[in-house]
């Protein structure tokens, strides 16, 4: 329309004027439009540039992005930053061949690499930089977010998609280049499998298992009367037998039963003696019993019962006064409590704690002592009630090695009462065999001798034979 009105002007006025007059106005009229059409471009070309450069914040550039500005954006750079505009009037700004540094945007220092971009600055002249499209665009895009949140917090099950019901991604494959990849990569000829025959009938329920243990070792030692050194001959031996019954917990996981019986054994020979000729070292016959019902994991209610005593007379050295013999002394706890059981990697550990037990001694035989005993001169037997507890552990090392434990403990809060038997086995071939055994025995109701006191020792190293059965579970 300004434009329209300006023409109209300007013929008007040629009209009206004589030649040379029209002339001159005519000239006026073209240095008009064309001064006002360069105002147009040069408004553009500041919208255009403040849309661009508002976009930017202050950051820092280096020479190969000053540099491109320089080629393909030469009115964004200037030595200085500058705030506002000159005076001069649009139209000589856009005539001044240093105009496009006036409105730049790039501080460039003379003595630095580095270059710091600024955004430009808005004028009020410039209006809404945003066009009309994109704010439409804008906006309708936020309100479908908008809808789209109100709608799943309004009515969660219209949700499609969550994230904890997404399915599990599948795992990353990473190839291997190793040589055992590179073998599990080829493609080599199957071999045909050989069937396993399968047992006729159906497999036999083990109900018991059944352990059993004999073994044989004897040592030799033969001295001349005129041995330099001295000496004297001598024979020894030791046997041992173990029977175990266990119920088979595969089958019965809620009930324990565990039955043992064993008895030992050693005999040496006395040269010197002139009464015996035969001494026992060791003579224990004994028979443990744990049964109960599952309480919860490994542990059970339990009742442990514990019986032991000697077969035959046992002398001191030249006297017939016997020390001890069947049921002289003979031992029978009953015990209330809790068992514990495990069996893990080659361990079967059982540990038993009763609060309450019975304790009954008995010394059958007149002609032994029974002080000895804990038991008074005219009675026969005492009772005592007291708490025991009792741990067994065959720890099985390897093929050839095995470690058997068995610890006691008693005490009816007047005296205390703790036997720990241990055998070492070294299996050599199934039947040769080397055993280590050392029995610590501690009773502070016996009589005290001299430096051992209330401790005493029993230990055996023996070398024989040895067979073991076994009933598979």
């Amino acid at each position: 329309m300004r434009k329209a009105a300006l023409t109209g002007a300007g013929i008007m006025l040629a009209l009206s004027a004589t030649a040379g007059d029209r002339m001159a106005i005519l000239e006026q009229y073209r240095d008009l439009q064309q001064r006002q059409e360069a105002v147009e471009r040069y408004q553009e070309q500041l919208r255009e540039e403040w849309l661009t450069d508002s976009l930017l914040n202050s950051i820092t550039i280096d020479s190969l992005t000053r540099d491109t500005y320089s080629k393909f954006a030469p009115s964004l750079i200037a030595p200085l930053t500058i705030d506002g505009f000159p005076e001069e009037s649009p139209a000589d700004r856009i005539e001044a061949p240093n105009f496009a540094r006036t409105v730049g945007v790039v501080y460039m220092p003379n003595d630095s690499t580095t270059e710091t971009l600024h955004p430009a600055p808005a004028t009020p002249l410039l209006g809404n930089p945003v066009p009309e499209w994109m704010e439409k665009s804008l906006r309708f895009k936020t309100q479908m977010r908008n809808a789209r949140l109100r709608m799943m917090l309004n009515d969660p099950s219209t949700i499609e998609y969550t994230d904890w019901d997404l399915p599990t991604p599948p795992p990353i494959y990473y190839p291997d280049f190793s040589f055992h990849g590179y073998l599990r990569r080829l493609t080599l000829p199957e071999l045909p499998q050989a069937e396993t025959p399968k047992p006729e009938g159906e497999i036999k329920r083990r109900n018991w298992l059944h352990y059993f243990n004999v073994s044989l070792q004897v040592s030799q030692a033969y001295v001349s009367p005129n041995w330099y050194q001295g000496g004297n001959s001598n024979l020894a031996g030791l046997f041992n037998f173990t029977w175990n019954v266990n119920l088979n917990e595969n089958f019965h996981p809620k009930l324990l039963f565990q039955s043992s019986l064993e008895y030992k054994l050693a005999v040496n020979s006395n040269p010197k003696g002139s009464l015996h000729k035969y001494n026992t070292s060791q003579d224990l016959f004994q028979y443990t019993l744990k049964t109960g019902l599952k309480a919860f994991n490994h542990w059970f209610y339990s009742l442990n019962l514990l019986f032991n005593t000697q077969l035959f007379n046992a002398y001191p050295d030249d006297s017939m006064q016997r020390s001890s013999t069947l049921l002289s002394p003979g031992t029978l706890n009953l015990g209330v409590g809790m068992t514990y059981t495990l069996t893990k990697n080659g361990l079967s550990m059982t540990a038993s704690i009763s609060p309450l037990a019975y304790n009954l001694k008995t010394c059958l035989a007149s002609d032994i002592d029974h002080e000895q005993f804990n038991i008074k001169p005219n009675r026969k037997t005492v009772s005592e009630v007291g708490s025991s507890a009792e741990v067994n552990l065959t720890w099985n090392f390897n093929s050839n090695i095995s470690w058997k434990s068995r610890l006691f403990l008693f005490t009816d809060y007047k005296y205390f009462l703790a036997d720990w038997e241990n055998t070492l086995n070294f299996q050599i071939n199934k039947l040769l065999s080397t055993q280590i055994f050392l029995h610590p025995r501690l009773d502070t109701s016996a009589e005290t001798d001299g430096k051992w006191k209330h401790f005493m020792l029993h230990e055996i190293l023996s070398f024989g034979i040895s067979y073991t059965f076994a009933t598979p579970k």
